[in-house]
């Protein structure tokens, strides 16, 4: 087994997994509550198919047209996950940013909120600031 074709159908699979898995779940989710459990096993079964289809179609054995076909799979695979890798990198930390300073922003202002009724703890009242 060649680690090269292994690892461009492996990419391929998984870039063809995350795109149909992420398309289904949000497709059906107006229709179907757990949208998700759609979208897993239908982004799986087309990412093996498409992994397969790359491993076999790069075969030495295969037509030049396959072949091609092939190649454009595996490297529309490679470059969606680097892209996806990259972006996932550079923006993580504009999500920390935006969800620490929110959090530490109600967890500072609630310790100061203390309940009028004085049957409350105040361990509930800081349970009641986060719930609303």
């Amino acid at each position: 087994m060649n680690r090269k074709l292994f690892g461009l159908a492996l990419a391929a699979g998984v870039a063809t997994f995350l795109i149909v898995g992420v398309a289904i779940t949000e497709f059906a989710q107006p229709w179907v509550e757990f949208s998700l459990f759609l979208g897993i096993p239908v982004g799986f079964v087309a990412g093996a198919f498409t992994a397969a289809a790359v491993y076999f179609g790069l075969a030495d054995d295969e037509l030049a047209q396959r072949r091609h076909i092939a190649g454009a799979f595996a490297r529309f695979g490679v470059v969606f996950l680097v892209v996806l890798i990259a972006l996932g990198s550079l923006l993580n930390l504009g999500v920390t940013f935006d969800s620490v300073l929110p959090s530490s922003s109600v967890c500072l202002s609630g310790s100061e909120y203390t309940s009028e009724d004085p049957k409350v703890p105040k361990g509930a009242a800081m349970t009641r600031v986060l719930q609303e």
